[in-house]
């Protein structure tokens, strides 16, 4: 049993964390960015999670001046690196064991 509680936010209450407009995170949902509970945004609930993955896109579109769509794209490409990253470390550990024999 997990005893982890999760922090929820409303869009007012995030958009005061973030410092950011309402539009634009209506935006960086429309992107694909983060993916809020409800099915308005006046419903929207957002996680820590979404806000650690929301302060790292506002500082990669900050100081990289990439658009919102850009930005999509190389979280999901550092996601995807590090996905790679943790099964390649994987694999070099199951590979170690086999040459140590």
């Amino acid at each position: 049993m997990s005893t982890e509680k999760s922090v929820q936010f409303n869009v007012r209450e995030f958009t005061r964390i973030t410092g950011m407009s309402t539009e634009v995170l209506v935006e960086i949902v429309k992107e694909g960015i983060v993916e809020p509970g409800g099915e308005s945004p006046e419903n929207w609930r957002f996680d820590t999670h979404m806000l650690c993955v929301v302060k790292k896109a506002s500082r990669l579109h900050d100081d990289l001046d990439i658009d919102w769509n850009g930005i999509a794209l190389v979280l999901e490409l550092l996601d995807r690196m590090q996905t790679l990253h943790m099964e390649n470390e994987s694999l070099r550990q199951r590979l170690g064991r086999f040459l140590q024999d």
